[in-house]
């Protein structure tokens, strides 16, 4: 977990590097990473979206990201989306990973990425 906050921190995302380095992340597992390039890649979507290498991206990537995306924008927007929010706050990561399972989601990532997936 050190080195990958010490990656984090030393890595300078351009939208060149963004989607490497979170096909990275999400093949080793890295969490932090993860959740760090995909709110570059979110930020900096229209450039992304123009890169070729984008277009070859594993499906589960593509649905992290409209996840995410989709949670920001239903914030506040709907009364159960808080009740709900807030019963996955209270969630073991354990207990996340378990309900996206039977889910038949993906179950990697931080406890924001895995709540936003619910």
């Amino acid at each position: 977990m050190e080195a990958e906050v010490e990656h984090v921190k030393l890595t300078t995302f351009t939208v060149e590097s963004a989607v490497d380095e979170l096909l990275y992340a999400d093949a080793m597992h890295l969490a932090l990473l993860k959740e760090t390039a995909t709110d570059f890649i979110r930020e900096s979507a229209r450039e992304v979206l123009a890169l070729a290498s984008f277009k070859d991206s594993p499906r589960v990537i593509l649905s992290d990201l409209l996840s995410m995306e989709a949670t920001r924008n239903d914030q506040g927007n709907c009364a159960v989306r808080k009740e709900n929010d807030t019963e996955y706050q209270s969630m073991s990561v354990n207990d996340l990973r378990w309900e996206l399972s039977k889910r038949g989601m993906d179950v990697d990532g931080s406890r924001k990425m895995l709540v936003a997936r619910l």
